[in-house]
């Protein structure tokens, strides 16, 4: 697992391989066995939560907020 936080906001149309290209390259090249999930979990200046990132071979797929206080953002997707 990898934190990752940013200082811009996330726009619906950014893809995370473009975002966080240098990160999915080196959490990808981590000398694990195939079947140990990788994730980066990320946070931007606005948001109090963090983005769970599942990374694979060829994508990228969102898990969801770890939200331990219940807050919820009206500007997330």
């Amino acid at each position: 697992m990898k934190v990752r936080v940013v200082r811009n906001s996330i726009s619906p149309d950014d893809f995370y391989e473009d975002l966080l290209r240098d990160d999915l390259r080196d959490v990808r090249a981590l000398p694990f066995p195939p079947w140990m999930p990788r994730e980066i979990w990320l946070r931007t200046q606005h948001e109090r939560v963090f983005r769970r990132l599942r990374v694979y071979d060829l994508s990228v797929g969102e898990i969801g907020f770890w939200n331990p206080d219940e807050y919820v953002n009206p500007h997330a997707r």
